[in-house]
């Protein structure tokens, strides 16, 4: 009796072959036949075998390492869902582009918040333009950046999404080092007048601020990291590295001189 599985497997890579006895509960018991007579009829040695088994496993690895970053991805999106939905209680459902806004607001409000906070302060500084130096110059950066950012990422424009990457990673790769400085501060001195006076000029936060403030802006990252805010930007793998990398190495050059 001819085995309707035999001329199939006859087109079937050694592999494949041993894939199908591996996982052999998943087949027919005439498929699993036909398969092993196809792979005993080709007479491979047991190193064939044990390359066969070790290229089975390197491609399960992988596998199972996509099914991993895929799952991760899915329990992000899965938290920022339920974020969104404390949000936004009367339930209009949240698509990219619309999450994408929300983010903007935040970001909006809270640059608001930032300038309102210092206006007095940056009143005295645009007062005296005349006497500024790079220092001063590099303070008003974020009053240009951030609301550039802001605009581009309403456009739904690559150089948005790029701003928003290096602002993240500076933002983190900043806290980790803002809090090796702060170790390294002297303890408080017994002179109240210039302990307090250390305490104003570099304030203490704390390692919880530090670490909230990274996972926080870590999980931001991560998500404009995700394939469907990258596909609406335009935005492919090496960019994204690339914008890390460079917000990595200025922020750690800035630090190393500062």
């Amino acid at each position: 009796m001819n085995n309707e599985f035999s001329n199939t497997y006859k087109t079937f890579s050694n592999s494949q072959l041993v894939e199908v006895l591996e996982n052999s509960d998943n087949y027919l018991p005439l498929a699993v036949e036909a398969a092993e007579k196809e792979l005993t009829s080709r007479q491979l040695s047991s190193e064939q075998m044990i390359e066969i088994k070790m290229e089975i496993e390197r491609r399960s690895r992988a596998t199972r390492k996509k099914e991993t970053v895929v799952s991760i991805e899915n329990r992000v999106m899965a938290v920022a869902q339920q974020i969104l939905e404390t949000l936004n209680p009367i339930g209009i459902s949240q698509t990219p582009e619309k999450t994408i806004r929300i983010v903007c607001w935040v970001l909006a409000i809270g640059f608001l918040y930032h300038l309102f906070s210092n206006l007095d302060f940056l009143l005295v500084m645009l007062s005296d333009i005349s006497n500024w130096d790079i220092s001063t110059v590099w303070w008003f950066i974020p009053y240009i950046f951030l609301p550039s950012m802001i605009y581009l990422l309403i456009r739904k424009l690559k150089g948005g999404w790029i701003m928003l990457s290096i602002w993240l990673t500076y933002t983190i790769v900043s806290a980790v080092f803002s809090y090796a400085m702060e170790l390294k501060l002297p303890e408080p001195s017994s002179d109240e007048g210039i302990s307090q006076f250390l305490e104003e000029m570099t304030p203490r936060q704390g390692f919880l601020y530090y670490l909230g403030t990274s996972l926080i802006f870590g999980a931001l990252l991560y998500w404009i990291n995700t394939r469907s805010i990258m596909e609406m930007f335009r935005i492919n793998r090496p960019i994204s590295m690339l914008s890390i990398f460079l917000a990595i190495l200025f922020v750690t050059v800035q630090w190393y001189f500062f």
